[in-house]
């Protein structure tokens, strides 16, 4: 019995039950906690809450927590709760429960009360029950299942809820059941139940209304908010923001929780949020009954929303509102608005912009005209018009014009739509009138279109012929007469054109008659049908026995690199699917054999109406750009060597130098017929046969020019073949007329030129051979080769019949380091065509492989005076002490020039650079004791040289004699010094006699 358990109970239980009587008696609304000791002598606490309305307790279960009691005192207040409980809507039971294995056998009596004898209105005084087995409850065996799985794990309480079905009705119970250990396999429980039907009824309210409200929220696509905004103390604040989700929300906000309230647009980008909340203030601080805004938001995954918030105020009390917000994504709309604007910008554009004259007109009135006439009975509206002409002009006053775009007022020369329409009787022309019947006629046909070839006037009263064309919108009811359109194209100019068609045509042939391209077209076939001149002299076939033979027939094509035959893809070509190149290195050999390069095209010719009628073959001779272009390489090539060779050769001639001194000095010193003497003598020579080296790499520098005179070339060549072809077994044949003309030209230099040619030619016949060297005079008006001005030539051919140079190596024969011997240092060909060049004249070959190679030079003819230096025959040696400034930036040198000089009675001093020259020159003079004459180096690196130091020096003493000296005797200082100030030059290295002889005019009385 319950008397029984509350004996047993912890003081705590007594306590509460007490507890619970006086609550009742005092009409408490807050109800008591009452507690069960369990297996772990933890406490369950179960709060009821119990309501006092009169002598009636109604009870629910609002929680249970756990704690660890203190003891308190027991109070008896068992009996007073059985009769409390007699009278509520709560169900107290007790059971001993017997384990048998996995049979549980539960012995239930009942607590008296209210909702007992509801539920088991049969027991009457007897306690005990079978309890939920005698009712319909459909979780009964999960129940059973909890209770067994609490007894079995050792807990102390456990709850459930549960349905218990009476009928068509349900009735939900909580029950909440206390568990206690009395031994090995008995167990006491103690359940509360208390019936929470209302309760779930109310959240089962709620919840369909909650779903009915998402449900309409997903159908409306939209977000409902409302929210509660107080003023306190002159601040605005927001309170109590709901906001139900919705298939908005998510897209908006993802996953975060409707709870956030207001602070969502906080969790998105919302640019304008700044601007919303000035917007909602200004609408509560103005007592508005609401407000409206569009405003865009950015999703977390960066997708842009527009939105439209409607919210509407309702003021509650004082300084309370109301408001409840619906935003509507308007995302679609507002990308169709933003669509309709752009494409009523771009018609607007498209419309005042295009080339063609346009006027946008209302025939509204027309309309009615033409409703009106038949109204009347008018059946044949053509007729009508014959017979009544002047309704015709009727019906054109009924035409409104609205706007017309530039190029219909540039036409018309009108200002304005306005000025056009209030003059439109200045352009109409009887062609006009006629349009205009003809879209009248057309719209009483219930046609939307019409047009014909009208002449209309402009403002000025010119005549302008045009393609005009109307039409008329249309729409689900019929046309729009409302939206008329008139296009104007102006063909003025086309019918022009199309008159000077013909004589054009006749021009086109007379153009491609003159071009030096040449053009040939044929049909799909290939079949010539036109060739002009060009292409006839090219080929060396006349122009009419090739008409309607094919292209190759007419033209053979091959590869230069392989000698195959280059066929035209006309196939390809005449489907219209390509434009076909000439492959590179084409040649065109002529009716005659010779050969020539070409490049060109094999395109497609279309009609008007984009098809292929034939192929058109255009061609052009580049034989002579190529060899330009060679040539440009080649000098390129010629000129980056250069660069590097000048440098090399500069030095090395100052090593040279002071090698050749050094050993002029040893052999003044060592007996002529000793061995020391042979020695040195032996050594000098060698390295004068390396600064013929160095003159060939000189010959590549940069900036070297020729020091140029009138040179008899039968002399020179004749020396060069006897010197090259000694003790060779190649014999020279000479062709070189007696009236050859005189060459401008540097001696030494072409004298290198005309031996590097013949060695090379004797090279290329080791088994012997006649070299045969042939010279010409050439007044070239128009020169073959494209590189040649016109003039004046001398030309040597130099002939061999040696093995011939492969066709590969041609373009490469005069590159720098390119050579085909063993031996070779492949600057021979390089040095002569350089020479050659730096003539302004011309150097080629021709070869054929097997047969021999002609090397061809062609030199400029002395068109001036040669420079003579004329040396009085009453010259003077150099007075023995003479005092000479020299300067050279290499002490090597120093130290040799002036032992030499000394060897020779001067007086020397010797600087390192032209500073320290122009110094030393001025402190001589000031001091009484001048020098008589200045050697010096040209140039100084990282210094000053002798150019610059040349006139400081002339203004120290402006009869002072400079002599220059460089191993860049390639330099235009060099090759011109008198031009330069220069009294005379030396070239390093050199040796006594070189000294002694410019020394020697240095001090003769004139130059």
């Amino acid at each position: 019995m319950l008397s029984d358990f509350l004996s047993n109970a912890s003081p705590t239980v007594q306590t509460g039950t007490g507890f619970l009587s006086s609550a009742a008696e005092a009409g408490s609304g807050r109800g008591p906690l009452l507690a069960f000791v369990g297996a772990s002598d933890a406490v369950s606490w179960i709060g009821l809450i119990v309501l006092v309305i009169g002598a009636a307790i109604l009870g629910g279960v609002i929680g249970r927590r756990r704690a660890n009691a203190p003891p308190r005192s027991p109070v008896g207040h068992a009996l007073h709760l059985e009769t409390m409980l007699d009278q509520t809507e709560a169900l107290l039971w007790e059971a001993k429960v017997v384990a048998d294995g996995d049979v549980y056998e539960w012995t239930v009596e009942l607590q008296p009360s209210l909702l007992s004898r509801r539920l088991f209105p049969d027991v009457g005084a007897k306690r005990r029950v079978r309890l939920w087995r005698d009712h319909d409850v459909p979780e009964i065996d999960e129940m059973h299942a909890r209770a067994r799985e609490a007894i079995l794990s050792g807990r102390d309480s456990y709850r459930q809820e549960f349905r218990i079905l009476r009928g068509e009705e349900s009735m939900w119970m909580r029950e909440m059941v206390s568990i206690r250990r009395r031994g090995p396999h008995e167990y006491w429980c103690v359940g509360l139940v208390v019936d929470i039907t209302d309760r779930r009824q109310a959240e089962s309210a709620r919840w369909a209304s909650e779903n009915s409200l998402t449900e309409i929220l997903n159908r409306a696509d939209c977000l409902l908010w409302r929210s509660k905004v107080t003023q306190r103390e002159g601040e605005y604040q927001w309170q109590a923001f709901e906001m139900p989700t919705s298939a908005l929300y998510p897209r908006l906000f993802g996953d975060r929780p409707v709870g956030l309230g207001a602070k969502l647009w906080s969790c998105i980008e919302t640019p304008e949020l700044a601007d919303m909340n000035r917007r909602s203030l200004a609408a509560l601080k103005s007592r508005s009954d609401g407000y409206e805004q569009i405003f865009p938001v950015i999703n977390g995954e960066g997708r842009k929303f527009w939105l439209q918030e409607q919210v509407s105020i309702r003021e509650q009390e004082p300084n309370e509102w109301h408001l409840v917000g619906v935003i509507t994504d308007i995302t679609e709309r507002r990308a169709t608005e933003h669509a309709v604007q752009q494409s009523e910008r771009r018609y607007r554009s498209l419309f005042e912009h295009t080339p063609v004259a346009v006027i946008e007109a209302d025939f509204t009135g027309v309309g009615r005209w033409i409703e009106g006439l038949k109204a009347k009975g008018v059946t044949d509206f053509s007729r009508y018009l014959d017979k009544h002409p002047r309704e015709l002009l009727r019906g054109v006053a009924k035409v409104r014009l609205l706007s017309s775009n530039r190029s219909a007022r540039d036409m018309f020369k009108a200002k304005s739509t306005r000025e056009l329409e209030g003059r439109r009787g200045r352009i109409e022309t009887a062609s006009s009138l006629r349009a205009v019947r003809g879209t009248f006629e057309a719209l009483w046909r219930g046609q939307n279109t019409f047009g014909d070839a009208v002449e209309i006037r402009d403002m000025a009263g010119a005549v302008h012929s045009t393609n005009m064309r109307w039409w008329v919108a249309e729409h689900d009811h019929g046309l729009d007469l409302s939206q008329s359109v008139m296009v104007f194209a102006d063909v003025t100019e086309l019918k022009q054109v199309e008159a000077d068609l013909a004589a054009q045509r006749e021009q086109l042939a007379v153009t491609l008659r003159s071009m030096k391209e040449g053009v040939v077209t044929a049909d799909r076939e290939g079949r010539v049908q036109f060739i002009n001149a060009a292409a006839a002299a090219m080929g060396h076939v006349a122009e009419s026995p090739a008409v309607n033979r094919t292209l190759h027939e007419v033209f053979e094509f091959t590869d230069e690199r392989t000698g195959k035959p280059v066929l035209l893809p006309l196939d390809q070509v005449a489907q219209g699917d390509l434009v076909a190149e000439f492959p590179e290195r084409t040649i065109l050999t002529d009716m005659q054999g010779t050969r020539r390069l070409m490049e060109g095209q094999l395109s497609p010719v279309h009609n008007a109406r984009s098809e292929v009628i034939g192929v058109v073959l255009v061609f052009r001779d580049i034989t002579d750009r190529d060899r330009l272009e060679r040539e440009l390489v080649r000098a390129t090539r010629l000129e980056s060597v250069g660069v590097l060779a000048g440098g090399i050769a500069h030095d090395f001639n100052n090593i040279l130098t002071t090698i050749v001194g050094n050993m002029t000095i040893a052999e003044l010193d060592s007996p002529a017929d000793g061995t020391v003497g042979l020695a040195v003598r032996e050594a000098g020579q060698a390295a004068l046969r390396a600064k013929d080296l160095t003159q060939q790499l000189l010959t590549f520098a940069k900036g070297g020019e020729p020091v140029r005179e009138a040179v008899d070339l039968t002399t020179v060549i004749q020396e060069m073949a006897k010197f090259a072809l000694h003790g060779s077994n190649v014999r020279a044949e000479f062709d070189l007329p007696g009236d050859l003309w005189m060459a401008d030209a540097d001696r030494g230099q072409i004298g290198r030129v005309v031996q590097n040619l013949i060695l090379n030619g004797a090279q290329a016949m080791p088994e012997g051979g006649i070299l045969t060297i042939k010279g010409s005079n050439q007044d070239l008006v128009k020169p073959s080769a494209p590189n040649l001005a016109p003039g004046k030539y001398l030309r040597i051919d130099i002939t061999d019949t040696g093995c011939g140079i492969r066709k590969d190596h041609v373009s490469r024969i005069f590159d720098p380091y390119f050579s085909t011997k063993q031996s070779g240092s492949g600057l021979g060909l390089s040095a002569a065509y350089s020479i050659v060049r730096k003539h302004h004249g011309l150097l080629e070959v021709q070869s054929e492989p097997g047969k021999g190679s002609t090397f061809m030079v062609w030199l400029p003819v002395v068109s001036r005076a040669a420079p003579t230096h004329v040396v009085e025959s009453s010259a003077v040696d150099y007075p023995p002490g003479a005092r000479v400034l020299f300067m050279d930036d290499e002490p090597s040198i120093r130290q040799m020039t002036k032992q030499l000089l000394g060897r020779l009675g001067f007086e020397v001093t010797t600087t390192a650079d032209g500073a320290e020259m122009v110094r030393v020159f001025g402190e001589a003079r000031a001091a009484g004791r001048p020098f008589d004459l200045v050697m010096t180096d040209l140039t100084v690196p990282g210094g000053m040289g002798g150019q610059a130091a040349l006139p400081l020096l002339k203004e120290i003493d402006s009869e002072i004699r400079v002599i220059v000296s460089s191993g860049y005797s390639s330099d235009p200082v060099m090759a011109d010094h008198a031009a330069y100030g220069f009294w005379d030059v030396v070239s390093k290295p050199y040796k006594l006699p070189d000294l002694r002889q410019v020394l020697q005019r240095a001090f003769t009385k004139s130059k």
